[in-house]
């Protein structure tokens, strides 16, 4: 349990609320000490379900969280409480409302593997499957997190226009070989049209007196 001592006779007084608000955030940084060490031990385990996990989400979480409890630790300074006519809420592991919607820390948690069109990446290589217990812990932090089980299928925009990047590429490079082949023959005279009988030139006779030639 935290506490605050004031020198006796200092005459000063705390109020309740930013005492409580301190040590609600002592703590909260003390448990977030302690889920980091125990998510890093959990994800070197390997597993065959779960939750995919952005690489970099999963390598900065720490951070990105901290950094949302020091903002949320800010706006309780300057909070009066109210919330009318703002939008629904949702509680983090902080115990603060964030207006579904609005721009904060939370969102950018795992949202590198949802492509363009909103479904899950087709790059495998940027995402790692954690075990059910990760994410547990994970989605207390961020409840607003972009979640694919192990059972979601990549975005099948995506993989087509994939597979017609490839055709097109390899088209393009199956061209581009027969037109080096052919300038190697050209230029090695090789595999040109060989012809075994030239063709034959009929001649006729010309009537001189028929132009009218006239000799000097």
């Amino acid at each position: 349990m935290f506490k605050f001592i004031l020198p006796v006779g200092s005459g000063s007084s705390l109020c309740r609320d930013c005492v409580s608000e301190r040590c609600r955030v002592l703590r909260l940084k003390k448990q977030l000490d302690e889920d980091y060490k125990e998510i890093s031990n959990l994800v070197k385990r390997a597993t065959s379900d779960g939750y995919w996990v952005s690489k970099p989400s999963l390598r900065s979480w720490r951070q990105l969280a901290l950094e949302q409890l020091e903002e949320d630790e800010e706006e309780s300074k300057h909070s009066n409480g109210q919330t009318n006519g703002q939008g629904p809420h949702i509680n983090n592991k902080f115990g603060m409302e964030a207006n579904v919607g609005t721009e904060d820390e939370t969102k950018t948690f795992n949202e590198d593997i949802v492509c363009t069109h909103g479904a899950l990446s087709i790059l495998e290589t940027e995402r790692k499957l954690v075990s059910t217990e990760v994410w547990t812990k994970l989605r207390e932090y961020f409840p607003r997190a972009p979640e694919f089980t192990h059972m979601q299928e990549p975005c099948r925009q995506c993989l087509t226009l994939e597979q017609e990047e490839k055709d097109n590429e390899a088209v393009s490079k199956m061209m581009a070989l027969e037109q080096k082949n052919q300038l190697l023959n050209l230029f090695h005279e090789k595999n040109r049209p060989v012809l075994t009988k030239w063709p034959q030139v009929k001649r006729r006779a010309v009537d001189c007196e028929a132009f009218n030639f006239q000799f000097f």
